[in-house]
C-alpha cells in the first residue's frame, strides 16, 4: 500500500475522544443515556402497553425483519437497523426471533453495555435459546473472564442433562467457553442417545472442522451417513471437509491432517523467514517508528508495564536521549486488538492520551487493507485458512497497515498478541520484531 490510507482503513483513538456507533431510539434516547440497559426489554414493555393486542408474526413479518438485518450487514447504518428492528419487537413483543434479530443489530452497533444487557435479557425470557445462551456466555467472558463464564455454565448444568434440547444446548454452550472436552462429551452422548437425529452430527462435525480437526469431522460424518443415509446437509458438509483434506494434502504432502495447524504454521514461518537474515543483521544509527502491540489496555500488571514502556519511549523522543545504543526519533504508536471487547479494556487509555501517543484498534481495520488484490497476505491465503481464527484475524487486518506505515520496530506483548500479530509483522517485513 504505497498510496495514502483510505479514510476507513482504521480507526484512531485520539486525545479528543473515541468514535463509536450507538443505536438511537425514535424518541432521541440512546442506551448510554439510559445507563446502557436492556433496550429490547424497553421495546417489549412499550409494545405490551400499546392499545393493539400482541399478535404472532407471519412468515412475511419474519422475512421483513431478516431483510433489515441483512441490509445492516451490507449497507444500513447500525443505529437505523436497530431502531427498525426494535419497532418490530414492539409490534411482536412475544416473538423470540424478533428479539434475536434486534440483539444482533445492537451487537453490530458496538455498544458494549446494551449488547450484553440485550442478550442476557433474551436468555432470561427464553432460557432454551441456544444463541442467547451462547452470546450471554460470550459477553460474560469478555467482561469478567472465561473462568467466570465457565463457572456460570457449571452452575446451570451441574450434571449433563438427559433431554435432547438441553443436551444439545449443553454441548454448544461448553464449546462457547472453550471447554472442548466436555462439549465433545455432550455431542457424543447426543449421537449415542439420538442416533437418528441429524443436527448433532452436523453441529459436532462443524465444530471439529472449525478447530482444524478434519479427520475427526470426517469420521463423525461417516457415522452419520451410516445411520441416516446421504442427506443433503451431510453430503454438503462432508464434501467441504473432504475438500479441506484434499487442499491440505496438496499444500503439505505427507503431513498428518490431525496436526494440520502445527504443520501449516511451520511451513508459513519457514517461508517468511527466508530473506530475513540481512534484516536481522542490519543496524541503523537510530530507531525510527516504534509500534507496540497488545490485546487491550486493561488494568493488569502486564498492561501497566506496556504503557510505562510506551511512555518512556515517548519521553526519549521528546528529550532527544537515546534508548540503549540508539537514538529514538519516533513516532511511538500503540495498537491493540480492541478497547471495547470487555469492560475496562481501555483502563490505561488516558495515560497514553496524556502523552499524545496515538492508539489504534486493529479489530476494526479493513481486512487486507481494503485492497485484497494487492495485499501482502494474498499469496498465503491457502495456508491461512488452516490456522486459528485469532491468528487469521490479526494477520488479515494488520499486515497491510504495518506494510504501509513501515515501522522500524514492532514490539508485541503477551502470548495472545504474539499468536495473533506475529505473522502479520513477518509478512509486512518489519526489520525488528520483539516478542515479550
Amino acid at each position: 500500500m504505497t498510496d495514502a490510507p483510505r479514510k476507513n482503513l482504521f480507526r484512531r483513538w485520539l486525545p479528543s475522544g473515541k468514535v463509536s456507533a450507538v443505536p438511537v431510539l425514535s424518541n432521541g434516547a440512546t442506551p448510554a443515556k439510559r445507563g446502557g440497559g436492556d433496550i429490547i426489554a424497553f421495546a417489549i414493555e412499550t409494545g405490551m402497553q400499546s392499545r393493539q393486542p400482541p399478535t404472532i408474526p407471519t412468515k412475511a413479518d419474519i422475512g421483513q425483519a431478516e431483510q433489515i438485518a441483512g441490509l445492516q450487514a451490507d449497507s444500513l447504518d447500525p443505529g437505523a437497523a436497530t431502531e427498525r428492528l426494535l419497532e418490530m419487537v414492539r409490534r411482536f413483543p412475544a416473538s423470540e426471533r424478533m428479539q434475536i434479530l434486534a440483539a444482533r443489530a445492537i451487537e453490530k452497533s458496538r455498544h458494549r453495555d446494551s449488547a450484553m444487557a440485550a442478550w442476557t435479557g433474551i436468555e432470561k425470557r427464553f432460557p432454551n435459546s441456544h444463541e442467547a445462551t451462547r452470546m450471554s456466555l460470550r459477553w460474560l467472558a469478555r467482561e469478567r473472564g472465561v473462568t467466570v463464564a465457565a463457572d456460570s455454565l457449571k452452575r446451570r448444568f451441574p450434571v449433563m442433562p438427559l433431554t435432547y434440547e438441553s443436551l444439545l444446548l449443553y454441548a454448544r454452550a461448553h464449546e462457547e467457553v472453550k471447554l472442548l472436552d466436555e462439549s465433545d462429551r455432550g455431542y457424543e452422548e447426543l449421537i449415542t442417545q439420538f442416533p437418528q437425529r441429524e443436527e448433532p452430527y452436523v453441529a459436532f462435525a462443524t465444530s471439529l472442522r472449525a478447530r482444524g480437526e478434519f479427520w475427526r469431522a470426517s469420521d463423525i460424518l461417516i457415522r452419520a451417513e451410516s445411520q441416516l443415509g446421504a442427506t443433503t446437509a451431510l453430503v454438503k458438509l462432508h464434501s467441504a471437509v473432504n475438500l479441506d483434506l484434499h487442499e491440505l494434502k496438496s499444500i503439505l504432502p505427507g503431513e498428518d491432517a490431525a496436526h494440520a495447524g502445527n504443520a501449516v504454521l511451520g511451513r508459513l514461518l519457514g517461508d517468511l523467514a527466508q530473506g530475513r537474515a540481512w534484516q536481522a543483521g542490519h543496524q541503523g544509527e537510530f530507531c525510527g517508528h516504534v509500534l507496540m502491540i497488545n490485546g487491550s489496555l486493561g488494568s493488569g500488571g502486564a498492561e501497566r508495564q506496556f504503557v510505562n514502556t510506551a511512555v518512556g519511549l515517548q519521553e526519549s523522543v521528546r528529550e532527544a536521549r537515546p534508548a540503549g545504543d540508539h537514538d529514538v526519533v519516533g513516532p511511538i504508536t500503540v495498537c491493540c486488538r480492541s478497547l471495547q471487547s470487555r469492560k475496562g479494556a481501555d483502563f490505561f487509555l488516558a495515560d497514553l492520551r496524556a502523552q499524545d501517543i496515538p492508539v489504534w484498534e486493529y479489530s476494526v481495520f479493513e481486512p487486507y487493507g481494503g485492497r485484497q488484490r494487492f495485499s501482502s497476505v494474498r499469496e498465503y491465503r491457502d495456508l491461512m485458512r488452516f490456522l486459528p481464527h485469532q491468528m487469521v484475524e490479526g494477520t488479515e487486518r494488520l499486515t497491510d497497515v504495518l506494510r504501509h506505515f513501515a515501522p522500524d520496530v514492532v514490539h508485541i506483548w503477551q502470548d495472545g498478541s504474539i499468536l495473533a500479530t506475529g505473522i502479520a509483522a513477518l509478512m509486512a517485513k518489519v526489520p525488528r520484531i520483539v516478542l515479550a
